[in-house]
């Protein structure tokens, strides 16, 4: 069976009361599923409960590429594997990507987008686990001659 290469995801933000008073609210991402979201420049209201409010943004895709294997599986092989939700970084965060590259996410982290790492989806687990399996190829380890301290210095003896 061939693999796809791209899948559809959605992604769940949820806003909660916040716990000082300094912040009255904190929205978080809570998950991504598989699947095509709502097709609109809004989000569709998942949960509505005053003070607890989920909301689902849809149209994303998340695309393997080979020469990001390397990130993906140390993805898969970190203690807790995971999507990454690139969010703008405002009063309510809007997700901008998902990603399943711990490299990118960082990459954005070091920016001004907020990264929320949520929990790998069944589904995309064993895609990812088979795309690694197909193209991951780990580098070889190499020894490196160490230098004595003198050629350290620059006492190479060859003046």
């Amino acid at each position: 069976m061939p693999l796809p290469d791209s899948f559809p995801v959605s992604v769940l933000m949820e806003r909660r009361p916040g716990v000082t008073r300094w912040a009255t609210e904190v929205w978080q991402a809570v998950g991504v599923t598989v699947g095509k979201g709502p097709d609109r420049d809004y989000p569709e209201v998942a949960v509505d409960q005053g003070t607890y409010l989920q909301l689902r943004y849809g149209s994303f895709s998340i695309r393997l590429h080979r020469d990001e294997a390397a990130s993906y599986y140390h993805n898969l092989t970190s203690p807790a594997p995971g999507c990454y939700v690139i969010a703008s970084n405002e009063e309510i965060p809007k997700p901008l990507m998902v990603t399943l590259n711990f490299d990118e996410a960082n990459a954005y982290g070091e920016g001004d987008a907020i990264v929320f790492h949520v929990a790998l989806p069944a589904e995309l687990h064993q895609w990812l686990e088979r795309y690694v399996i197909m193209y991951y190829e780990p580098e070889e380890k190499r020894k490196r001659k160490l230098k004595s301290s003198r050629e350290q210095r620059g006492f190479d003896g060859t003046q």
